[in-house]
Parts: C-alpha cells; sequence; structure tokens
C-alpha cells in the first residue's frame, strides 16, 4: 500500500531541488490567456507538491524547509496571478494612480502559518489584501482605487481557489480582513488603521502577530505592518488584556469539545493549535518589550524565548513537530484537508508507511505528545490563586496609609474596570500586609505607587495576577527609598520589574543597542527623541538598581550594565549630531582631502573609561578629530572644519545635557581635554598627543589610564589607542612620579570640605576609592614602560588583575584590594539607591587600601583639618 495514492498517480519528480529560486522559476512567465494561466498554476503547483512530498517522506527534509517550499509556492502563485490580472486591466483600466499622480501599490499579506513560512500540505492560505491609498485609474474606464483593486482580487482569488479539472493551487481564506466576510475584499492602509485603532479585537492581535507581505508590492504591506506594530506588539507589558486570552483559550476548548474534535490533531485537545496559542500568548504580553521575540515564525519565537519562558521548550518543539508531520502525513493520502486521525484501515496502513512505524505506535506517540502540549496549555494565564481575606480590616500603618490613598487618589476619576481591578488589588495587599513586620516601611510607598498607576490599571491586572510579581514588588519597596520614588514618579518603569524573567536576564551589550535603535526607529521630532533616550536610560538604570539590590548582580556586571547603556546613549546622540549638522554644512573633510561622514571619536575617561558607571555617575569626556579644520564642507551652507566641529559638539552636549519633561540625561564633564575648560572642544589627534607627550601633567596621564574610546570614528578611536599605549608607556623616573602622584592627592583632599562630611565621602575619604584609583594610576605609569599589557585595561579590576600577573604587586595585595574595591563601590552603589551597606565591610576596605597607600606611595594619607 503507497503511503500516497495521490502521489502515485502523479508522474515521477524530476528534481528534489526546493529553493525558492527554483520554485520561483516555474512562475515567473506571464501567459497568454486566463485558462493559460488556471492550468499553469495547477501543473506546476501539482508538481511542486509532489517533489515536497517526496522530499519529506523519503528525504528527511526538516519541516522548516518543508515549510517554506509549501509557502514560497503559494508566494509565487499569488505574484503570478496578481501580475497576470494587473497587466489585463491596464488595458482597459490604465494604472490606479494617488491624489499626487503616484502610483498606487498593492500588497498581498500572509497570515497564519503562511506568514510564519509554515504551510501544510492542505492549508487554506489566508490572506488580506491591501492597497496604498486611495485615487483613481488613469485609463479610458476611469475607476476608484477601491473598485479597481476589488475587480482585481475577485480575479486572483478564484485564479488559485477555485477547483477544476486539473485540481487546484490553494484554498483561499479572505475572512481575517477586517469586518470579516462583511467587509471590503480589499482595503486602503489607512482604513486598516483606523479598523485596528478603533475596533481591533485580541483575536485580530494575535492574527496579526503572524502577518507577513507575501505577494504585490511587498513595500507597501511593510510599511503597513510598522504602521500596526504599536497595536500588536504594546510597549508596555500587556496584561490588560489577559482576560481577553483567557476568553480566546475558554473559546478553544469550547469548539473541540462541542464539534467532537477529539481525533483532529490541529483542532483537538494537545494540539496544534493550542501549542501555537502558548507561544503567541507570550509574543501579545511580551513582544512589546522582547523585539527578538517579534517573529511570524513559530520555531523562530521559541528559539527566541525558549530560555525565559516557564515550560520545557525542547518538549514543546519535539511535540510539535512531531504532530505537524504526522499532520502531513495524513494529509498526503489523497491531498484533502483533514486533520484528523484515519478510522479507515487502508489510510491508516498509509499512515503507518508514511511514518515507518506502526500505527498504534503513531496513536501512542501522538496521544503523549498532545498530552504534553495540553498541560503547557493549560498554564497558560491561570491566575495565581489570591491570599485569603483577613477577618477584620488591619489597623495601624496600613490603615493609615489606606486613609492617605483616600485623600490623593479619587476614583471617580477611574473606568469601571479600574476601580474593579483598584478594589481587588487593596484587598489582596491587605489580607498580605496582615503576615507582613514591615508595614510602616512599605504600605506609604505602595500607596504612592498605587496613586501613580490607578489610571493605568493593567498593572494592577498585573498585580492581582501574579503573586511573584507582587512579592517581588513588595521587596524592592522596602529595600530602597530610590527605587520607590523612581516608580512614583515614572510608574511605566514597572515594566522592568514586574517582567521577572526579563529583569533577571544577563544584559547582552548588543542586545542594548538593538533595542535603543528599535526605540528611536523612525522618529524625526527631536523631543521625541530625547525622550526615548531618557525613558530608555531610566529604564536600564533602574534594572540594573533592582538585580543589585535583589542580589541578583555582581556590583562590577551592575557597572558593566550602566556603562553599555551609555555608550549606546552616545553612538546614537554623536549619529543624529552629525546627521543635523551635514544635512545643512554638508560632510567636513579629512586629512586626506575626502569627505567623511564621521571623523571625529568620543573619548571617555573616569568611571565611563573604566567601565565602573554608576547610579548618577556624570559622563566625562574628550572629543578628538581627523578633519582638516581650514578645509570647506560640501553641504549647502560651506563652513570650514573647525566651524564644523565647534557646531557638532555644542549641538551633542546639547542633547546629554537638555532638560525635558523625562530629565537629562547625563551631566557632561570635558575639563579633561587640553588646557581644560580655556581649551579647544574638540582637538586634533595629532595636537592631542603633542600635548599629552609634552606639556601635560601628571594628574592627566594619571587620568589617561582610564580612558577608552566609546563611540565615533573607528579609525579616529584606533589611533587615540595607539597615542594612548605610546604615553603610557613613556619611561619615568619612579621616584619622581610617585612624588608628583602624592603632591596631586594632597592637593585634592587640600580642595575638600574638611571634618565629617569628608569622612562620610565614600569616594575621597581617606581609604576611599580615589586613594585606590591613584595607587593602581601610579603603578601603571611606572611599570608600563616594561609591561605594555597594563595598556590594554583601562579598568581597575583587570589592572590589578594585571600588575599581580607581571610581578609588578603582589598577588595576595591585589586580591585583598580587588574585594576592597569591590566593598567601596558597593557601599557607593547602596548609599546612591537610598539603601542600606555594611559599615563594617566599608571600614575593612578602607584599612585594606590605606595600608596599600602607605606601602606604595609612602604616608598614611590622613585626611586631616
Amino acid at each position: 500500500m503507497p503511503y500516497s495514492p495521490w502521489l502515485a498517480r502523479q508522474p515521477a519528480p524530476d528534481h528534489l531541488d526546493l529553493s525558492d529560486a527554483r520554485i520561483r522559476a516555474d512562475f515567473a512567465d506571464r501567459p497568454v490567456t486566463e485558462d493559460a494561466l488556471y492550468k499553469s498554476l495547477r501543473v506546476h503547483a501539482s508538481a511542486w507538491l509532489a517533489r515536497i512530498i517526496v522530499s519529506e517522506f523519503e528525504q528527511a527534509v526538516p519541516l522548516e524547509v518543508i515549510g517554506r517550499a509549501l509557502t514560497v509556492l503559494g508566494e509565487a502563485a499569488l505574484d503570478q496571478a496578481i501580475d497576470f490580472y494587473r497587466h489585463g486591466m491596464s488595458e482597459r483600466f490604465g494604472q490606479p494612480l494617488d491624489g499626487d499622480g503616484n502610483p498606487v501599490g498593492f500588497c498581498a499579506l500572509g497570515m497564519g502559518k503562511m506568514g510564519g513560512y509554515e504551510l501544510n500540505l492542505s492549508s487554506d492560505i489566508d490572506v488580506i489584501f491591501v492597497y496604498q491609498s486611495e485615487g483613481m485609474t488613469d485609463g479610458r474606464s476611469q475607476v476608484s482605487c477601491e473598485e479597481y483593486f476589488d475587480r482585481l482580487c475577485k480575479k486572483v482569488t478564484p485564479a488559485l481557489d477555485r477547483l477544476t479539472a486539473d485540481g487546484r493551487v490553494f484554498r483561499v481564506d479572505l475572512r481575517l480582513r477586517p469586518w470579516g466576510n462583511s467587509g471590503a475584499i480589499a482595503l486602503s492602509c489607512d482604513r486598516i488603521e483606523a479598523y485596528y485603532e478603533q475596533h481591533g479585537r485580541p483575536w485580530e492581535r494575535m492574527a496579526l502577530l503572524r502577518a507577513r507581505p507575501v505577494a504585490g508590492d511587498r513595500a507597501v504591506g511593510v510599511q503597513l505592518l510598522a504602521d500596526l506594530k504599536p497595536f500588536v506588539y504594546r510597549r508596555y507589558l500587556d496584561f490588560g488584556a489577559l482576560a481577553s486570552l483567557r476568553g480566546l483559550k475558554a473559546q478553544i476548548r469550547a469548539e473541540a469539545a462541542k464539534k467532537d474534535w477529539e481525533a483532529d490533531i490541529k483542532r483537538g485537545t494537545g494540539g496544534i493549535r493550542e501549542a501555537e496559542f502558548v507561544l503567541q500568548v507570550e509574543q501579545l504580553i511580551h513582544g512589546g518589550r522582547r523585539p527578538q521575540w517579534q517573529t511570524t515564525s513559530w520555531f523562530s519565537a521559541l528559539k527566541a524565548m525558549r530560555d525565559d519562558i516557564d515550560l520545557d521548550a525542547a518538549a514543546l518543539e519535539a511535540d510539535y513537530r512531531w504532530l505537524r508531520h504526522v499532520e502531513h502525513a495524513i494529509q498526503c493520502f489523497e491531498l484533502e484537508q483533514t486533520h484528523r486521525m484515519p478510522t479507515e484501515p487502508a489510510a491508516q496502513a498509509a499512515l503507518a508507511s508514511a511514518l515507518d512505524m506502526p500505527f498504534a505506535d503513531v496513536e501512542l506517540a501522538v496521544a503523549s505528545a498532545r498530552a504534553r502540549i495540553q498541560a503547557a496549555f493549560e498554564g497558560v494565564v491561570e491566575p495565581d490563586s489570591a491570599p485569603a481575606p483577613i477577618a477584620a480590616p488591619l489597623q495601624g500603618p496600613w490603615a493609615d496609609a489606606r486613609a492617605w490613598l483616600d485623600t490623593h487618589l479619587n476614583q471617580d476619576h477611574l473606568d469601571d474596570s479600574g476601580r474593579e481591578r483598584l478594589a481587588t488589588f487593596l484587598g489582596v495587599a491587605e489580607a498580605e500586609m496582615a503576615t507582613r513586620d514591615d508595614v510602616a516601611e512599605l504600605a506609604p510607598r505602595l500607596m504612592r505607587l498605587v496613586v501613580a498607576i490607578a489610571r493605568r490599571s493593567a498593572y494592577l491586572a498585573l498585580l492581582n495576577e501574579a503573586a511573584n510579581a507582587r512579592a517581588l514588588l513588595y521587596r524592592l519597596l522596602t529595600t530602597s527609598q530610590w527605587l520607590a520614588d523612581q516608580l512614583s514618579a515614572m510608574p511605566a518603569l514597572l515594566d522592568e520589574l514586574l517582567d521577572v524573567r526579563h529583569l533577571l536576564a544577563a544584559p547582552d551589550p548588543d542586545e542594548i543597542e538593538a533595542e535603543l535603535r528599535l526605540r528611536l526607529a523612525r522618529i524625526d521630532d527631536d523631543e521625541v527623541f530625547f525622550n526615548r533616550l531618557r525613558e530608555f536610560k531610566a529604564a536600564h538604570v533602574l534594572r540594573t538598581a533592582a538585580t543589585e539590590l535583589l542580589g541578583e548582580r555582581a556590583i562590577n556586571h551592575a557597572s558593566d550594565h550602566l556603562t553599555w547603556v551609555a555608550e549606546s546613549i552616545l553612538r546614537a546622540c554623536v549619529a543624529r549630531a552629525h546627521a543635523i549638522t551635514q544635512a545643512k554644512y554638508g560632510c567636513p573633510r579629512a586629512l586626506d582631502g575626502q569627505p567623511t561622514a564621521e571623523g571625529i571619536a568620543v573619548i571617555g575617561y573616569g568611571k565611563l573609561g573604566g567601565i565602573e558607571l554608576s547610579y548618577g555617575s556624570d559622563l566625562d569626556l574628550v572629543f578628538v578629530h581627523r578633519i582638516d579644520e581650514a578645509a570647506m564642507t560640501d553641504g549647502p551652507k560651506p563652513t570650514t572644519g573647525q566651524q564644523y566641529l565647534q557646531r557638532w559638539v555644542r549641538l551633542l552636549l546639547q542633547m546629554l545635557n537638555v532638560r525635558t519633561t523625562a530629565g537629562v540625561l547625563y551631566e557632561i564633564d570635558t575639563r579633561l581635554r587640553p588646557s581644560g575648560s580655556k581649551g579647544l572642544m574638540v582637538v586634533s589627534l595629532s595636537g592631542y598627543e603633542r600635548y599629552l607627550q609634552g606639556e601635560a601633567w601628571t594628574w592627566e596621564r594619571q587620568a589617561l589610564v582610564r580612558a577608552r574610546a566609546v563611540a565615533g570614528d573607528a579609525g579616529v578611536a584606533r589611533g587615540f589607542d595607539a597615542v594612548r599605549t605610546a604615553v603610557l608607556c613613556h619611561p619615568r623616573d619612579g621616584a619622581v612620579l610617585r612624588d608628583e602622584v602624592r603632591a596631586m592627592r594632597k592637593k585634592m583632599r587640600a580642595h575638600l570640605s574638611g571634618g565629617d562630611a569628608e569622612k562620610a565621602d565614600i569616594k575621597h575619604a581617606s581609604g576611599g576609592v580615589v586613594d585606590l584609583e591613584f595607587i593602581v594610576q601610579y603603578l601603571t605609569l611606572r611599570d608600563a614602560p616594561s609591561c605594555p599589557a597594563l595598556t590594554q585595561w583601562s579598568d581597575n579590576l583587570r589592572l590589578l588583575e594585571t600588575l599581580a600577573a607581571h610581578k609588578a604587586m603582589p598577588t595576595e595585595q591585589a586580591r585583598a584590594l580587588t574585594e576592597a574595591y569591590l566593598s567601596l563601590r558597593t557601599a557607593q552603589h547602596r548609599q546612591a539607591l537610598m539603601a542600606p551597606y555594611s559599615e563594617a565591610a566599608l571600614a575593612t576596605a578602607q584599612d585594606c587600601v590605606r595600608s596599600a597607600w602607605h606601602a606604595w606611595l609612602g604616608d598614611d594619607n590622613t585626611n586631616e583639618a
């Protein structure tokens, strides 16, 4: 018994090349007549289906390749039909044009499995037809764009869908369009956007997760989907949609029970549809904040989220693959649109043959896979159990906090849903407060936050749903007054905290950069640009603070995160400053006379250069260039290179310093440039080298130890690295260097206020951060000529490690100073966050640094009045 009687009736495949190009080649020509189009589409489609079936069941080609081949087959057929009928209609109607006389593009959006490159052997192709804008055709019979594209779609659809003696290409389902069967068959982009804005429902958001331009003018579809992205992927955690998603889930279950779908491996319990629903829910709730989850492919989505979801991703993928493979085996029997396990002996035998295993084993494997998928499905969008209500209202701090809330929140300004969610949250929170001993501290902070978030009740919905989110919030609010204040001032930052998996994910500099690019995409308005930067920074600073306070991130990793965020923001501002300046003045000329779009590097000093930023750190910046200062720019308003540099740097500093409703990005300190505040804002690299090798003070060379390029022209950055290495490796008299370093430290102490204020300053106090940094800088300048490896690093931790590795410092001392430095910085961070820290650990660290100062620089470095 052949596994596919349909296949047995087809000509033997002449090849098994399933590449996109080979498939599209068969649909590239334009047939002469409509009958020829119908026949060509069906003959080629049947031939490709035969190749695909043989590839899957006789060559074990992976499911992704099979799904893509079937999808490209559908795309190619659609493209050929659209091209044929648009060409034919042009003779009568001409071309559709908008009000300005521009051609109006037309696109087919593939939905569902077509959008995900995952069609099965008997799939419908779910399509929404869209056109760019309203207008009229320009032919002898002029009609509106709406009528023109309606006529076109009514010709294209049956070209694929109609059953003829040669079969059909694909069934075409248009019911996912706005207003379904009662809506126009083709709609303008404006009408589609208006529909989703006013009427879009959760199931339509879910459908759009897999939307993709598949035929026609794909650029039209790309732009439309970009405009619809805020509807599909919400910027904030979308827990307000949970009730609707539960309704969809219940509907799936009810249909499965009512329609006797138990034998249906797609729609039945634990079937393919439930596996897809599991991931789509995650995409809807979290996808707006996780760009890597924004994919139309089920397999790509699972790959992106497999480490962040609370289920066995490997098992889910294996089970889904197995059910899809069984689905294809069922369908290839007679190429029928079915997903039911066969009951007829002949069909059962064919299925067993296709899968190369006894039918009883197939049934058992299918049942096992469905049971696991069912378990995953059951866990989706289910609320945590709420604590039991308390017998009597709490008194004391909770009652005081509730009274404060009643005077500061007018519930009449909330809608019905908001009032209901607020009441639920307050009842749950009160029950949980009854078991806590920190209510006096927590309750006032919690109520201030409730006032801030009440009008965005989706946050209350999340807190009502998730006990772990409430517990995390309580812990953070009691840990840090700073964090509580930040959340009350910017409640949108709750998104960063209550998505626990996102919160605890290790930061990655490339992902941070990609996230910022996404946030800034297609933004022209300056204020929106600046606010997006500040929101981006605030979100990441809060994530870093929370994970550090929770003990989930070491101090040095927290500083890495803060530094990467600053670097990404600097790169974005540098690029925008160039774009704005060049739009007016054109590009400056490099020293070789050629125009350059960059030519400037940003050098980070201090904590930025040392990859050791803290909360509230300013940025120490120096700007170096390789631009011909006398040559003219090549734009509409030419200016000298020197003027370009000054205008560019003023604009950049304005971007970083300007105050908006979201605050200031960073305070900037440029005093480390040559000649300090009296010097040029942007200095040539060659001039900088002369300065550092000549008249620079020892403290300026000390500062160079912690300098590195952080943004701008890569070539100039490499030039700076070479200059830095040469300066640091210049031989020095150790005794003279020691005296100069000591003298500079003494001068710094003299400028500080004495007494208790100084002793409380973790940075400047005796045995503090500055003392340790001076020790490291002194040893680096002293030993770099004989140990160039020291010039590779700008951070104190790796410099200490290198000093020890090259015997410039005893290993035990380097280890002790490393621990001391981490303790000092931890105290600094927690002080900035208004969180408690260990006074004993701080004192031990300071004693260690004082001892090292005495050993290397020869005095006790006490801070005397």
